[in-house]
């Protein structure tokens, strides 16, 4: 039995969520989008809906290449969902000119994971490099 079966399902469910919830209908990005001043509904729903279902896919595989890789706990994925939802939009809101648009998708909780193995990664130069270049 694989240890770390709890952190999978959970990774699977948020990412076949995050598909089927593009493919339904246009949602109101004001609603489902965070942006600076945004409501608690929007800052705690954002990760989970996406622009397009490509945006959405590429999400899911990212989430789902890092949790079934690398040793991934619960813990490292909520507190990633965390960090997430409290930090980027009104930290870096302040600094862009008429951010207006909300922001919708998976990626901080990704690119929160992706901080979190850099020091996991073989090729730590090489990551780091990529990392940067995105």
């Amino acid at each position: 039995m694989d240890a770390r079966k709890k952190e999978k399902i959970t990774a699977l469910i948020v990412a076949a969520v995050t598909i089927c919830l593009s493919l339904s209908s246009t949602w109101d990005w004001q609603t489902v989008g965070i942006y600076a001043g945004g409501s608690l509904y929007s800052r705690l729903l954002y990760p989970f809906f996406h622009a397009s279902l490509l945006h959405a896919t590429l999400n899911a595989w990212c989430l789902l290449s890092i949790v079934f890789t690398y040793n991934i706990k619960i813990w490292r994925l909520l507190l990633s969902y965390i960090i997430a939802i409290t930090i980027p939009i009104d930290t870096l809101g302040s600094f862009i000119a008429n951010m207006t648009l909300p922001t919708v998708g998976l990626s901080a909780v990704v690119f929160v994971l992706f901080g979190s193995i850099s020091f996991e990664v073989l090729r730590k130069w090489y990551y780091q490099a990529w990392m940067l270049l995105y």
